[in-house]
């Protein structure tokens, strides 16, 4: 008696006496048989991410393996939290995938996995589907199935969200004070200056890894985001000596040489988001030109003016879409566009980060 199997990118499994087709590595049926009864044996990783109501009450995305064994099932996740060995509980299966339910139960607590395999073709890879559903101490989770690498996806998501954008624009603003210092014509400790902006850059960091790991939504990254950059400016306020001083510094961040060196720096941050390493490099370059340009032209008070400024960040962008081509210049677009929107905070009264002449991002 042969025994078919069917292979996934994500799952090797195989259908035990009864199974209806065999799939080769490629996805393409490669043998077929008859049968009424269906067991199942292989692992498959997956990702489960919570819906939106679970999410609120403190769900959050994990990775998890279940390893079938004809009837019995484990699951990677499932067993670190105590769950004994469950039932594998085959529903249906042919030539394009099959289902399956797995069941788990401890005292106190159930879980169950509702899961459907698509096997792979010439133009699709193989998918992960499903729910996942956990109930324990009164309390039902629900998640759902997918792909393995949908956490590290969701994560990408919500790094390119609006409102984190927004609140990451105005951390590059902070970042080059020395900037607004120069156009303010303010001297300042230059130790105590760097120990302010390293203090907001590391909680910036730690907001990252709890957004990344879904302990913070954006809205609320945003929002702490905002506080720590509001307590930041007034240590900046302080450390120049207040009054009026800390007013003036406020100003500079709009005035034409901070808000066009900022404005460019927020381009070569947006450009992170861009997959080819190579052309991330050369936007770097392309920008730096222009900053060089910029600090040159800083030294012609009498030109430096918000049109003059204005226009050589609008020759960065022009760079900066010329490398990139169309389809990566449209999410760059739109990563710049948000963080260039960014002043201190959406909250505290300041202005948005630009020359004070202008009130949009550069022209694109």
């Amino acid at each position: 008696m042969s025994f078919p199997r069917i292979l996934f990118a994500t799952a090797m499994l195989l259908l035990l006496p009864g199974a209806t087709t065999t799939f080769g590595a490629d996805g393409k049926v490669i043998g077929g048989g008859t049968s009424t009864r269906q067991k199942v044996s292989g692992k498959m990783s997956f990702t489960c991410t919570p819906d939106a109501k679970s999410k609120e009450a403190g769900a959050t995305p994990f990775d998890d393996t279940l390893e079938l064994k004809e009837d019995h099932a484990t699951s990677t996740k499932l067993a670190a939290d105590g769950f004994p060995e469950g039932k594998s509980i085959p529903e249906s299966g042919d030539e394009s995938g099959l289902a399956l339910k797995a069941t788990f139960k401890k005292t106190g607590a159930t879980a169950t996995y509702s899961i459907h395999l698509r096997k792979g073709t010439a133009d699709k890879t193989a998918h992960v589907s499903g729910t996942f559903v956990r109930v324990e101490g009164g309390k039902t989770t629900r998640y759902t199935v997918g792909d393995l690498g949908a956490a590290a996806q969701a994560a990408a998501a919500a790094a390119t969200d609006p409102a984190v954008l927004h609140a990451d624009g105005g951390f590059i603003r902070l970042m080059n004070a020395q900037a607004a210092l120069a156009d303010a014509g303010i001297k300042t400790d230059n130790a105590k200056l760097a120990a302010i902006i390293k203090s907001a850059g590391q909680d910036q960091s730690a907001m990252q890894a709890k957004l990344r790991a879904h302990t913070l939504t954006p809205a609320d990254y945003e929002k702490q985001a905002n506080d720590r950059l509001k307590a930041a400016h007034e240590a900046l306020g302080e450390l120049v000596g207040g009054g009026a001083n800390a007013a003036k510094l406020e100003k500079s961040f709009d005035k034409p040489f901070a808000s066009g060196f900022v404005r460019m720096k927020q381009m070569m941050a947006a450009a992170r988001v861009v997959p080819d390493e190579a052309r991330r490099k050369k936007v770097d370059q392309a920008v730096s030109g222009r900053l060089l340009e910029l600090s040159k032209l800083a030294k012609k008070p009498d030109q430096l003016t918000p049109d003059a400024v204005d226009k050589i960040v609008e020759h960065a962008h022009a760079d900066v879409t010329k490398v990139l081509g169309p389809d990566d210049a449209k999410l760059f677009d739109r990563v710049y566009t948000a963080m260039s929107s960014s002043g201190e905070s959406k909250a505290d009264g300041q202005t948005n980060g630009k020359t004070e002449a202008t009130s949009a991002p550069a022209k694109k």
